[in-house]
Order: C-alpha cells, then structure tokens, then sequence
C-alpha cells in the first residue's frame, strides 16, 4: 500500500494548500503594509527620538528620518496575525518574537511608544483583513 505524504492540494486546509495560501497571503499583506507605512510616514513625518531630544541617542542607525509608524512593529504583527491563522501552534515562538521586535524600537531609541501602539493597531488590522479576505 502506498501512502502518500501530503494530503491532496484540493483539500481544504491541508498542510500543501496552506503552503501554499500562507506566501500568497503574507506577500499581499505585506505590500499593503508597505504602502500604509511609506504614505503615513511621508504625511506625518514625525521625527525620531533621537532626533531633537536632548541626551537621547540611538542605538543603531535608524533606516529613515521618521517615526511614525514603526514599520518593524506593523510588519511583525500582521505576519503574525496570518501565521498564527494557519499554524496556531507557532503562537510560543511568534508573540514573543513579535513582542520583543515591538518593545526594541522603543528601547533602542528609534520610536515614541505610540508609534508602536498605532503600528500594533494597524498590523493586527491589516493581517486581520487579509484573513478575511483572502482564501
């Protein structure tokens, strides 16, 4: 008798399917994440921290001039929103990891706290969307 390793594709959330919907979802989340980020970037143009706060330095070099919203922080939490959709069971390694890139950028002196709240917000929305949107 020979047993075949995945399920059939055509089969409704099966690991090949999922393998298969998890990229799809994930790349269009991100490129909607990108085009948010870049336009509220551009619109508020909050300075960094850093940036006029006397004594406040950054711990590593910031990838643009401003801050609002994090974009590490929005980009974690939609990607794990979806993840967590298809693969409950990564939950232990993806909150954590999501939680530490969120709590990072405000220690490394790159983000103001509601820059990460609002990223936090806008993540879970988008990733949430994207669940329901896409198959």
């Amino acid at each position: 008798m020979h047993h075949t390793r995945w399920p059939k594709s055509d089969a409704p959330n099966t690991a090949s399917s999922l393998r298969e919907i998890l990229p799809l979802s994930d790349f269009t989340i991100s490129l909607t994440d990108n085009l948010l980020y870049k336009m509220l970037k551009g619109t508020t143009r909050r300075e960094r921290p850093h940036h006029w706060a006397t004594g406040v330095t950054a711990a590593v070099a910031p990838l643009d001039r401003y801050s609002f919203p994090s974009g590490h922080t929005l980009h974690a939490v939609s990607f794990t929103v979806v993840a967590l959709h298809y693969y409950p069971r990564l939950a232990w390694i993806l909150v954590p990891f999501t939680l530490l890139v969120a709590s990072s950028r405000v220690i490394l002196s790159l983000h103001y706290p509601s820059d990460v709240l609002v990223a936090l917000g806008i993540g879970f929305a988008l990733g949430y969307a994207g669940i329901l949107l896409l198959p």
